[in-house]
């Protein structure tokens, strides 16, 4: 057949499909320029059309906030991808093990090759939490937690939902869990939620 992956579209010949049954010269034009136009696709749109597994829409959206690049988010590890609010640690080793897999660098090389270029949307790279991971722990009064996981997004920072040695600051609301208390364990500030308000300029 003509396609044996997906990334088989982006390499078809015009000449060979006008020859198919069915295939006439207009719908053989418009199909190149729907490829044409599907060959600049969003970071996360893309990564959902690699079928990664456990990887859908969401998680891919996930993903998307906080990788820069295929090649960083290729580069990241199975600790530092569980780590991440959202994904754990069965979905982080099956990102890892994908990208380590053959067949999946093959199946890239041959998507760039064929013309396929990623839009990255631009990342925080000012704000207060530049470069930083932020953990939250317990209920804020304020706002909820997907409102202020957005907010240290935008102030350059990253949200994790664990706690480790690698975590710059556990925001703590209401009826905190086991997170302050591993905090305390590894060094890592505490902010309650009246410090995280004044540090990103909340009235």
């Amino acid at each position: 057949g003509l396609l044996a992956t997906p990334a088989d579209l982006f390499h078809l010949d015009p000449e060979a499909l006008v020859g198919l049954e069915r295939w006439g010269q207009k719908t053989v034009q418009n199909l190149m320029e729907e490829l044409e136009q599907r060959r600049h696709v969003p970071f996360a749109r893309f990564l959902v059309g690699l079928a990664m597994p456990d990887v859908g829409s969401a998680t891919a959206r996930l993903l998307a906030r906080h990788y820069d690049s295929l090649a960083s988010l290729a580069a990241a590890s199975r600790e530092e991808l569980e780590h991440l609010d959202g994904i754990g640690p069965e979905v982080g080793a099956r990102i890892v093990e994908w990208f380590a897999g053959t067949e999946s660098r093959a199946l890239l090389d041959r998507l760039f090759a064929g013309g396929v270029e990623i839009e990255h949307r631009e990342l925080a790279t000012g704000g207060v939490f530049r470069g930083q991971t932020v953990v939250f722990t317990g209920t804020l009064a304020g706002m909820t937690r997907a409102e202020a996981k957005q907010v240290v997004e935008d102030q350059g920072g990253r949200v994790a939902s664990s706690v480790s040695s690698k975590t710059d600051y556990l925001v703590q609301g209401g009826k905190p869990g086991s997170k302050a208390k591993k905090a305390r364990e590894v060094g890592v500030e505490v902010l309650l939620e009246e410090d995280f308000e004044k540090k990103i300029g909340a009235q």
